[in-house]
């Protein structure tokens, strides 16, 4: 029986922490949030502060802290046991079952040409920037440029993999 696991899991130990060391670090944290920062650094500090003053109260209560995250995937030969915050699926015999693929006749022929309408257009812009920066040269492009040959080459990608999906033929260009 093959089982695979997601699963995320709170590990990290803290043995011993010195308050004086905890208190410098809460201060330390506390005035970086004084600085100008982006709100998701911002969440990120007040989280670590919150999570060292309950370090600080379990060391005053002569209590061991345990927090953490730890991702694990990958397939176990045998048996599990353990607390589980995340996913298990389990398959009897070797290889899981293959996820079932779309057929092109769920789709209908004209979402079908409009995705290659869509895959030819972007293919069209990428041309567009290419030619701006074979111009100027990378060096002088202005960023637009480069961010709009990232752009069409991600459209690009998401076109061929839904039509690929929908088991319709998607031709790689040498610029895609």
């Amino acid at each position: 029986m093959a089982v695979v696991l997601t699963s995320i899991v709170q590990v990290d130990v803290t043995m011993s922490d010195d308050p004086n060391t905890l208190d410098q670090q809460i201060v330390a944290l506390e005035a970086a949030l004084r600085l100008p920062l982006p709100e998701e650094s911002r969440q990120r500090l007040m989280a670590d502060i919150q999570a060292l003053r309950m370090r600080q109260v379990a060391h005053t209560r002569g209590q061991v802290a345990i927090q953490g995250t730890a991702e694990v995937s990958g397939e176990l030969h045998g048996n599990a046991i353990g607390v589980n915050l995340g996913t298990v699926q389990a398959f009897s015999g070797s290889q899981p079952p293959a996820a079932p693929a779309s057929a092109a006749t769920d789709i209908s022929p004209e979402a079908i040409d409009d995705q290659r309408e869509l895959l030819a257009a972007h293919r069209r812009t990428l041309a567009v920037y290419l030619k701006q920066q074979a111009a100027l040269g990378s060096a002088y492009a202005p960023p637009g440029v480069a961010n709009g040959i990232r752009e069409a080459r991600d459209g690009i990608r998401r076109g061929k993999v839904s039509l690929r999906a929908w088991g319709v033929d998607a031709t790689d260009l040498p610029d895609d």
